[in-house]
Formats: structure tokens, C-alpha cells, sequence
């Protein structure tokens, strides 16, 4: 499974990464809301954890997964799981 970690903590980052790594997870990082929306349109990401906190991302987990529907097709039903 591959799954995109959005966190701009870089020390909760790295071992959260570590862990999920440790546990059979393929995982990317990225701590600001544009290299993830970058990523979330380029790879087909199983999960995405998402800081609903990111400075300047007012509604980052919408805008996520809107980006994630318009460049991918994503099923709806599983972009709703984002928002």
C-alpha cells in the first residue's frame, strides 16, 4: 500500500514515515500543501494522511481532493474520504 504523509512537523514527519515504513508502507512525504497536491496529481496514492493544520492551507483536506478528482478521475465516493 502507498500512502502520502502530509505533515509540516518534521520530527512527528520522520517517524511516522519510520513506522509506517517499518509496518510494509511505501510512503511519501511532503510538508506543505503544495509539493502534496503536486504528489496527490502524480501518483495514485492509496491513503493520504493529512495535517488539517498546514500554515496557509485553510481547507488543504477539500482542495486535496478536489485536485485529486480533477487530475485522476478518482471515484467520488473515495475522494469524499478525503474531505
Amino acid at each position: 500500500m502507498r500512502l502520502l504523509l502530509v505533515e509540516d512537523d518534521a520530527r512527528l514527519s520522520n517517524r511516522l514515515a519510520q513506522q509506517l515504513t517499518e509496518h510494509g508502507y511505501a510512503v511519501d512525504c511532503a510538508d506543505n500543501g503544495v509539493d502534496a497536491e503536486y504528489l496527490a496529481a502524480s501518483v495514485d496514492y492509496d491513503l493520504i494522511v493529512l495535517d488539517l493544520g498546514l500554515p496557509g492551507r485553510a481547507h488543504g483536506a477539500r482542495e486535496l481532493a478536489q485536485g485529486r478528482n480533477r487530475n485522476t478521475g478518482a471515484d467520488p465516493d473515495r475522494a469524499r474520504c478525503l474531505a
